[in-house]
Parts: structure tokens; sequence; C-alpha cells
């Protein structure tokens, strides 16, 4: 649940950031938003190396990771 948190917080930040309309505030808010993305990408490339895809779900072997 922390994570998703961080997540929404981040966004939530960016949002504020994009209301002041300046552009290093449009900066800041792309910057978060860019966090948030690598934040979750990462996790779902963890969850798919410790349990793998497709029907039989055989994680990938440590080679592959």
């Amino acid at each position: 649940m922390k994570f998703f948190s961080t997540i929404i917080e981040q966004l939530d930040m960016a949002v504020a950031e994009i209301a002041v309309d300046q552009p290093i505030n449009s900066r800041l808010a792309l910057i978060l938003i860019d966090n948030a993305t690598e934040l979750l990408i990462h996790r779902s490339c963890e969850q798919y190396a410790a349990h793998g895809t497709g029907k039989d779900r055989t994680p990938l072997s440590p080679k592959m990771r």
C-alpha cells in the first residue's frame, strides 16, 4: 500500500505544479511523472522476473534475470 501511496503522492504533486503554469513548474511536474512511471515499470519488471508470465507461470532462470 505504501508503494501506491508514493505514486499517488507524486502524481498529485505533479498536478499542483502544472497548475502554477510556469515553465520551471511544468518541468518539475514532468520529472515527478517520469519518476512515478519508472517506479511502476521497475515493480512490474521485478514481478515478471520473480513469477514469469504465460500459462505455466514459470519463473525466469537466474541467467535471464
